[in-house]
């Protein structure tokens, strides 16, 4: 018998809204999002994520947070985007909905 096809992997793109409030509703919605985000990435299905930071801040200035990435293993780009829909960045408007953007990835390095 031979083994099972391996899970799809994808990358995960997910920037953040630009408004003036975005980093009150992200800090609102951050321990509910790092509470969800907790078993998926127990399950296997988030293999590594984290925060994109703005690349050159003002001088003296920390970097601003502008976004998530993430590489996911999931049957599918569409499972993927609907594992994104009821993540409390997504429901609280945090991610902008509409430049998601989920790609197929094939790791050239091992995954964690």
């Amino acid at each position: 018998m031979s083994d099972p096809s391996p899970t799809p992997t994808f990358l995960v793109y997910a920037p953040y809204y630009t408004d003036a409030d975005i980093l009150s509703r992200r800090n609102a919605a951050r321990p509910h999002h790092l509470e969800h985000i907790e078993g998926l990435v127990k399950s296997g299905i988030i293999r590594v994520g984290g925060i994109l930071m703005e690349p050159e801040p003002a001088p003296g200035n920390a970097p601003n947070p502008v976004g998530s990435s993430m590489i996911v293993q999931m049957g599918s780009a569409s499972e993927v985007r609907e594992m994104l829909k009821v993540d409390p960045y997504y429901v609280s408007n945090v991610w902008d909905k509409e430049k998601l953007v989920v790609l197929g990835f094939f790791a050239a390095t091992p995954l964690p």
